[in-house]
């Protein structure tokens, strides 16, 4: 299963302004990447304005995913996307770390999630009743995702 918290922002000259937040689950048959694409949010986006988009997620991207994702950067580029994985998907690495790599030549960013990563998307999308985040033993805080 694969969770996907975003954060979409537009640019303007007072800085970010949220537009929404929110968390994807993996459907059957609808990676979560897939639904992010598809949203209303996403697709209203209007091509003379800037956008952020930062996204939270349990598994990096599958090769179809990249792909899609890529063609998607390429056909907006006023779409920054900024991407925060907590593991690689290794179901064909070959293969994968090629989609990764594409998608930074689309112009995505993509890191392995740091503890700051963890405790941005933990305090803006889990009810967490004021407690700080604590890391889990042997949680792993990977600073990139080796797709060089």
């Amino acid at each position: 299963m694969t969770y996907l918290c975003y954060r979409l922002e537009q640019l303007d000259d007072g800085g970010p302004v949220l537009l929404n937040a929110a968390v994807l689950v993996d459907m059957p048959g609808t990676h979560v990447e897939m639904q992010f694409l598809s949203s209303r949010n996403i697709q209203e986006l209007e091509q003379d304005k800037q956008y952020r988009v930062t996204w939270y997620i349990s598994w990096s991207l599958c090769v179809e995913c990249a792909q899609e994702v890529s063609t998607f950067l390429r056909e907006h580029p006023n779409v920054h996307l900024s991407i925060f994985a907590s593991r690689l998907y290794h179901w064909n690495r070959r293969l994968n770390q090629q989609g990764l790599r594409d998608l930074q030549e689309a112009g995505a960013q993509i890191q392995g999630m740091s503890f700051q990563e963890f405790e941005d998307c933990r305090e803006t999308f889990v009810d967490h009743e004021g407690e700080r985040f604590q890391p889990w033993e042997g949680i792993d805080f990977p600073p990139d995702l080796c797709v060089s």
